[in-house]
């Protein structure tokens, strides 16, 4: 079991704030999503502050996370995007000055990963977090729909995370979680599900909805059917609806920067295009520890990969965890030896492998690959690591250096797989990524990435943008159209821009070699050191066309891909008509042209889902500036080579700060305005809450050593305790010796003061230990969490995550789970008002396997492992028990010559049957075994040509096919 919530470091391990209310309300429009989760944490203690807790949250990968506020007692503040550690500075100066303070800030190793800090908690005080984050919807390629995924964990990693936390489960007392989805007009909602919880869904109203309101198909709510406040894994909903699939495009006018505009395109594709040469697919397979339950999933997907794979390719089967090991040197020949020998193999999977380390067996793969075919790597795994970069810039790096003959699928399995993973590997290799949760089908998400990976290598897409005549053009010259292509905006003018040498300035100077009021201590490089983080670097202007992702990958049949491009205030003033999406494969020319709708309101959505992809293009090796060139026609990478990588951050605080998206390089940072501490100060405006000054370094140990002329400068109430200690400097002793009776000795260290409210100074100043509930652990030392500064950076989360068992556990939203069967017998916590027109819906529990049960499961999976590699079906015991008929009633067909007398006559009957029989008994489960049914269609072919359409038709004018059970 896994947690997150309000940790406070005491003595190197945490503890939990309890956590009063969880609530999470998410609204779909279209494919995009709007979350705002709201979490309420409340300190114990009426008697202590504390110095600073920290909040640990999951998140999807590829969400922008777009505000942050902080309620801290009756203290509302709200954060800004500043440079990293811009924000870590200002967040500390607060903090260090009794203000309250939050800090977020995305993990550096793992993108899906943010924690919240936030400085002085007053005793007794409430804690509401408060964190809007906006995102694209999933394409699953199972069921066609579009998927929202709300992560309720971190789980438990392998490898070096920086975070340390060890400590208990937090306590909830509620929890709420609701999505409203609604449609653009002419769209109406064909479903709304929950694959993974139970759900009260209500179609044709919001959950905001009066009750007496207007029902429209194109709304609708799901209201999480679960009374106790716990998840132990993912919340999925998917959604249907009418128009979802069709091509469209959106253009966004921003609110408040000045002629800036953002355009989001977006399409499933339609297109068949022929499999040009048969590549070299590899299966890299994660056998580690933490797979332990999902190794029947992986053994099921690899079966379904097996059968399904074409005659003739080469294909080889890795196993990784700590090491890693191939079935064979180099990949094999697909045939019926092969065939048998990799089924053997994959039905001794155990996850007997340790760690999880796929770095190396990546790296294997692509050193073992021929290099005159295309490589195909199917990476499946739970995606529980913590060093991603690395592995990133491996396949990055292939990519290029191959000229994208190798592409990268991912399928994260379970729950609490890594998003940030799975996705980041698929979007650096040119594939696409798949999510299956536990008690998901995996068969369909298999066969569709199969089909992709057998579709030719096109890498060589472009985007255009049309411009129309404007609706109120009043000079002729101006109505006319035009197109401008994207990609040219990054052929960079670099000609007119100077580049800064450091240590130098545009005019000459004259320095003195003595000169008696210099003082070496501060040299011109400490001045330097003041300047901006990025000073030094050559000034870049932005492409008028800032396009993510800056390179258009493969685009396949089955899978959402969505590009979008900030235009900056040098493109046209015109208004965008269309796009025009074009792609080149040998004499084969594939384009697309899709108008552009305006929204009618100004907004920042589009701008900031487009500024958050391009960031995250940057931070994974890609991006705009990987593919800027100069005049010359030099790539700036290689131009500036030393210089690149802090240019590259530069750009990302750019896009960070001007669209306000954290991300890596950008952190979220909320401080309370200074409050007047000049003398004269009314008493009733001081700060009346009591607070730690432990984080100033007041304790009987060095108060003697701040000097009076410090202490005079310091706010005027800090004075006056430091002078009312040195006062009673005996009395205190005599306190502490007195509480040292009582609890042990304790060091001078972990001695805090409790500071009186405004209105009893002066007054004595009584040392107290930092005495918590049990809950809450042993006392604070003098800075309360004991960590340098960077949550991320300082928490040890593995060995939070090991209870020395060896068994890591995940760090979950919540605390113990009620199973579905428990929860789907509850009352609903929250049920939204039933449309008039619409029956209201019922709770709808987790469908298991998606309505198949365990035996028909079990049958599907059968007939699939009884295929040989070629294709057929052999007419044997095996095959007779499955389908529930004889070889007797099969061989009473009436059957054309050419199958009477030919050699394989019982093989191509037997085939034929099963064909019958999939469409009849498992037609809505058809992407399972669509592959499989065209291998065997060809091999039908090759027998008997023309005649397989009149064996078809025999069977099914037979009595055979009503005696399929």
């Amino acid at each position: 079991m896994s947690q997150s919530g309000c940790v406070v470091v005491v003595d190197g391990r945490p503890r939990y704030l309890p956590q009063v209310k969880t609530d999470i309300h998410t609204t779909i429009f279209d494919i995009t999503s709007r979350t705002h989760l709201t979490q309420q944490f409340v300190n114990p203690s009426s008697e202590i502050p504390i110095d600073e807790i920290s909040y640990v949250f999951p998140l999807y990968d590829g969400v922008s996370v777009i505000s942050f506020t902080c309620t801290v007692a009756d203290r509302i503040i709200k954060g800004v995007v500043k440079e990293r550690q811009q924000a870590r500075r200002d967040y500390t100066q607060a903090k260090e000055e009794g203000r309250v303070a939050g800090l977020v800030e995305q993990s550096f190793q793992a993108s899906d990963v943010f924690t919240t800090t936030i400085g002085n908690v007053p005793a007794g005080g409430k804690v509401v977090v408060e964190i809007v984050y906006i995102g694209e919807l999933k394409h699953d390629a199972q069921t066609d729909q579009v998927r929202l995924t709300i992560p309720t964990r971190v789980a438990p990693r392998y490898g070096s995370s920086g975070l340390t936390t060890n400590g208990m489960h937090p306590r909830e007392e509620g929890i709420s979680m609701t999505v409203d989805v609604e449609m653009p007009g002419g769209s109406f909602i064909e479903s709304l599900a929950s694959p993974s919880h139970p759900v009260v869904v209500t179609i044709g109203a919001l959950s905001t909805a009066a009750a007496s309101s207007e029902r429209s198909l194109n709304k609708a709510s799901a209201v999480l059917h679960q009374t106790n406040s716990t998840l132990d894994h993912d919340f999925v909903i998917e959604v249907s609806a009418k128009g979802l699939m069709e091509p469209t495009a959106f253009l966004e006018v921003h609110p408040t920067i000045p002629n800036q505009r953002a355009l989001m395109a977006t399409l499933v594709p339609k297109f068949n295009m022929p499999v040009s040469e048969l590549p070299e697919i590899v299966f890299l397979c994660d056998r580690s520890g933490s797979m332990g339950m999902k190794i029947r999933n992986l053994v099921v997907a690899l079966t379904t990969f097996l059968k399904s794979l074409p005659v003739g390719v080469k294909f080889n089967i890795y196993s990784f965890g700590s090491s890693y090991t191939s079935l064979w040197p180099r990949s094999r020949k697909y045939d019926q030896e092969a065939l048998e020998e990799a089924v053997t193999h994959i039905n001794t999977f155990r996850a007997d492998y340790g760690g999880t380390e796929i770095y190396s067996a990546m790296d294997g793969a692509f050193k073992n690959a021929y290099k005159d075919l295309n490589l195909e790597v199917f990476l499946l795994t739970d995606g529980e690591i913590w060093n991603q970069e690395a592995l990133f810039k491996l396949i990055n790096d292939q990519v290029a250096s191959t000229r994208g003959r190798v592409r990268v699928f991912s399928l994260g399995i379970g729950h609490g797989a890594s998003s940030a993973l799975v996705e980041g590997v698929a979007r650096v290799g040119n594939g696409f990524a798949q999510m299956v949760s536990d008690n998901e089908r995996i068969d369909d998400k298999v066969v569709r990435m199969l089909r992709g990976a057998l579709l030719p290598h096109i890498n060589e897409y472009t985007l255009e943008i049309k411009y129309g005549p404007s609706d109120d053009s009043l000079e002729e010259e101006d109505d006319f159209e035009f197109i401008e292509r994207v990609v040219d905006s990054l052929h960079l003018d670099t000609n007119s821009e100077k580049e800064t040498v450091p240590g130098k300035t545009s005019q000459q100077q004259s320095i003195s070699l003595y000169d008696p009021t210099v003082d070496i201590g501060i040299t011109e490089s400490g001045r330097d050191a003041k300047r901006a983080k990025h000073d030094e670097l050559l000034t870049v202007q932005a492409p008028r066309y800032l396009q993510t992702p800056t390179q258009i990958p493969q685009l396949y049949p089955f899978m959402r891909t969505t590009v979008y491009v900030l235009l900056s205030d040098a493109t046209p003033e015109k208004t965008p008509k269309s796009v025009l999406l074009k792609g080149a494969f040998q004499d084969t020319i594939l384009e697309l042209e899709i108008p552009i709708k305006q929204l009618p309101e100004k907004s920042t959505t589009i701008h900031q889902l487009a500024a958050r992809n391009q960031t995250k293009d940057l931070e994974e090796g890609r991006g705009w500036l990987f593919n800027a060139v100069d005049n010359d026609g030099r790539y700036l990478r290689d131009k500036f080579e030393s210089r690149f990588s802090d240019m590259v951050e530069r750009e990302a605080v750019r896009l960070g700060v001007q669209f306000q998206v954290a991300g890596k390089h950008c952190s979220f940072v909320a401080v309370e305005e200074p409050a007047s501490t000049t003398p004269g100060t009314p008493d009733n405006q001081l700060d009346s809450t009591q607070t730690n000054l432990s984080r100033t370094a007041y304790t009987r140990q060095n108060v003697d050593q701040v000097p009076r002329a410090h202490a005079a400068s310091l706010p005027d109430y800090q004075s006056q305790i430091m002078l009312l200690e040195q006062q009673n400097k005996k009395r205190l002793m005599m306190a502490r010796q007195e509480h040292d009776h009582d609890v042990g000795n304790v060091s001078h260290q972990n001695v805090s003061f409790s500071v009186p409210s405004s209105n009893n100074l002066p007054g004595a100043v009584v040392p107290t230990m930092a005495s918590f509930p049990p809950d809450f652990g042993t006392p604070l030392g003098t800075s309360g969490a004991l960590h340098s500064g960077d949550v991320l950076n300082d928490f040890d989360f593995d060995s939070f995550l090991d209870d020395g068992s060896g068994n890591g556990e995940s760090f979950d939203f919540t605390a113990a789970f009620t199973t579905t069967e428990e929860m789907v017998h509850e009352p609903p916590q929250r049920v939204a008002p039933a449309p008039a027109f619409v029956s209201p819906a019922a709770v709808q529990a987790s469908p298991g396997i998606h309505g198949l049960d365990t035996r028909a499961l079990g049958r599907l999976h059968s007939l699939i492992s009884l295929q040989t590699f070629a294709g057929s079906w052999i007419l044997d015991h095996n095959l007779e028990r499955v389908l529930g008929i004889s070889s007797a009633h099969l061989l009473r067909l009436h059957l054309p010559d050419s199958v009477v007398n030919h050699a394989q006559k019982d093989e191509i009957i037997a085939t034929v049957c099963v064909i019958s029989f999939l469409s009849r008994k498992f037609n809505a489960e058809r992407g399972s075994w669509e592959m499989l049914v065209e291998k065997a269609d060809r091999w039908l072919q090759e027998r008997v040509r023309k005649d397989v359409a009149i064996l078809k038709e025999a069977l099914e004018s037979s009595p055979v096919v009503n005696m399929f059970t």
